[in-house]
């Protein structure tokens, strides 16, 4: 893993913990504190992916980005499942899944922005490989004279 996506990842896990606080039941910007995690989750997920599955399997283009979009949501459904079976478990005061009457798609939500999350990460990756690609390959050289 590289050391930038390990910090990005312990910054989403303090992110995350801040729930202990009471963060989930604030908004910021007008939005529900759970979307900015999911979705910075996301974000963080995808970096990783990207440059997993560019790195050790060889993909590139639409494979790498189909590739990217399939695991995050599998990873993001794979904690929704934890939720869910930690409010079966301990019950709905205790458990991880906060069951609202009035937001009964709150999982769909959450994958919805791993999902986007993992996309902006693909684009931002993207960008920023191609722009490496195409810088001249004598702009690192420095130049010296020798009058």
């Amino acid at each position: 893993m590289h050391p930038f996506h390990f910090a990005l990842f312990a910054v989403a896990l303090l992110v995350h913990d801040l729930g202990t606080f009471g963060f989930y039941r604030r908004k910021f910007l007008g939005l529900e504190f759970d979307i900015f995690v999911h979705f910075y989750f996301g974000i963080v997920i995808g970096f990783v992916l990207y440059r997993a599955f560019n790195h050790f399997f060889g993909l590139t283009g639409w494979k790498l980005w189909v590739a990217v979009a399939l695991f995050t949501l599998g990873i993001g459904g794979v904690h929704e499942l934890v939720e869910w079976a930690s409010t079966m478990m301990l019950g709905p005061e205790r458990g991880m899944l906060k069951l609202d009457p009035n937001d009964p798609f709150d999982t769909q939500k959450d994958l919805l922005n791993n999902l986007c999350g993992a996309i902006l990460a693909t684009v931002l990756y993207g960008i920023a490989r191609h722009a490496r690609r195409s810088e001249p390959a004598h702009a690192s050289v420095p130049v010296t004279s020798d009058r």
